[in-house]
């Protein structure tokens, strides 16, 4: 079974290469990696909204937020939704 993730990166710093890190992102999740968009927050803060395709299983999205927590410069990443397929 597929599970549809939606997950928000906060960077550490306003100021960082967003079209680096979507791309080292892209390298690191591969066919998972749906959908990105560049969300902006306020007061020149944007962040990353991703959408993933991957296969339900234990451990859920931990591995994978701990892999995109490995980029440099992202700051957080929250899960904003999961949807069975």
């Amino acid at each position: 079974m597929s599970v549809i993730a939606e997950l928000r990166v906060m960077l550490e710093d306003p100021s960082a290469d967003l079209d680096a890190m979507i791309g080292e992102i892209r390298s690191i999740l591969g066919e998972k990696l749906k959908f990105v968009k560049k969300e902006p927050i306020g007061f020149g803060i944007t962040a990353l909204h991703l959408t993933l395709l991957v296969e339900d299983r234990e451990g859920g999205m931990e591995p994978i937020e701990k892999e995109i927590r490995g980029v440099v410069g992202v700051g957080e990443v929250d899960v904003i939704s999961l949807d069975l397929t």
